[in-house]
This record gives structure tokens, C-alpha cells and sequence, in this order.
């Protein structure tokens, strides 16, 4: 018995540490106050390097999810094709419905915009995608399942994630990022062996939408 009430308190202990640690990296990856003094690239790729660590350390049980095979391997790819559509298209229907939206996503590419940086981007987003499903989906919302409920850990890790962005006070940012985290985490809800497909199709997701063909 106080065994297991040591492993949960050191659970809770390392889950509200790593989300803090996270936060704070976000806060200086996108706020306004910290990022015309930061290089983007840079934040991020110490960003995707300690959220890995982070979930390696504290909960390592998520490898127990990660199924690579040719089966969900289409899956991604196909689930990436879906959501690449119905994001364009969700956001050509908002820019035209509510136009001070434009702006908001004409903000976004400042974020990031340095052409000398543009291989170097792609592969610290395909790293930055498989980082962040590897905490929040793989980690946060695995172990917040297993002490609360399925159900609970999903809802808690969307509304934890959708946060993280909206340090960039950027509507088109954080509603992007809730409607991503709500088809990401309720696949990984529906079966926790579909890790490997929500996180190629992140990291794609990531490419495309910043380097190739920004909205």
C-alpha cells in the first residue's frame, strides 16, 4: 500500500513538473513578450527535446503503444489526407465567414518565416510532431486514463494542449490546435495502439501547413 501511494505521488510529482516545464517552453516559443528575443528554431528543437525526455523519464510505458507496422502506417498517412483537406477547408470557410481571421492566420507565418532555416525546419517539425504525441498523447493522456478515467484523460489533456498555444493570443492558433487535439486524442481514446498513426500524421500535418503550403 505505500509502495503504490509512493508511485502515485512521484506520478503526480513528475506529470505537473512536466507540464509546467512544457508550458514555459511554449510561453517563450509564442508569446508575444518573449518571441522577437528568441529564434524560433532553435526554442523548438530544446522544446521537442525535453518534452521526449520528459515522457521517456516519467512514464516510459508509452513505447507500449507505439504499433509500427505497414497497417497503421497507411493509416496516418490516410488520416493526414483527411485532416490536411478539412483544415484548408474549414479555414478558407472561417476566413470567409469571419475576415479578421485572415489576420490572424497571415500572424502565424511570422511566427517561423526565415527562408534560411527551411531545411532545418522541416526536420525539427517532423521532430517537433513526434514529440508532441509522444507527451501528450503517448504520456499525459495515458497515465491521466489510468487515474482517473478514459474519458477524463482525454478531455483534460485537449484542454491542457489547446493552453499551450494560446500563449500566441492567435484565435486561428488555438481553435486549430483544439480541433486537432480533439481528433488526435480521440483516436488514441478509441485505441491506444493508434499512437504511431496520430503521430505521422501530426508530424506531416506540421510540414505542410508551416513550410510547404502555409494557410
Amino acid at each position: 500500500m505505500e509502495r503504490k501511494l509512493i508511485k502515485q505521488i512521484c506520478w503526480v510529482d513528475g506529470s505537473l513538473l512536466s507540464i509546467v516545464v512544457i508550458a514555459l517552453c511554449w510561453f517563450v516559443l509564442f508569446s508575444p513578450w518573449t518571441r522577437p528575443w528568441v529564434n524560433f528554431w532553435w526554442v523548438l528543437s530544446i522544446s521537442s527535446f525535453l518534452v521526449s525526455i520528459l515522457a521517456g523519464h516519467f512514464y516510459p510505458q508509452w513505447t507500449l503503444d507505439m504499433d509500427v507496422d505497414k497497417k497503421n502506417f497507411l493509416l496516418g498517412f490516410g488520416l493526414f489526407a483527411v485532416l490536411c483537406g478539412g483544415c484548408y477547408g474549414g479555414s478558407m470557410y472561417l476566413m470567409e465567414q469571419y475576415p479578421f481571421l485572415e489576420e490572424q492566420f497571415d500572424r502565424l507565418h511570422l511566427l517561423y518565416d526565415d527562408s534560411t532555416y527551411y531545411f532545418l525546419a522541416i526536420f525539427l517539425l517532423l521532430l517537433m510532431g513526434q514529440a508532441e504525441e509522444i507527451f501528450w498523447r503517448g504520456y499525459i493522456q495515458r497515465a491521466l486514463s489510468e487515474r482517473l478515467s478514459p474519458n477524463a484523460g482525454y478531455l483534460i489533456t485537449t484542454l491542457l494542449y489547446t493552453l499551450m498555444y494560446a500563449w500566441a493570443f492567435n484565435w486561428a492558433l488555438t481553435l486549430g490546435a483544439f480541433v486537432l487535439s480533439l481528433v488526435w486524442g480521440g483516436l488514441c481514446r478509441y485505441n491506444p495502439r493508434w499512437l504511431s498513426p496520430v503521430m505521422l500524421s501530426h508530424m506531416l500535418l506540421n510540414v505542410v501547413f508551416f513550410i510547404l503550403f502555409p494557410l
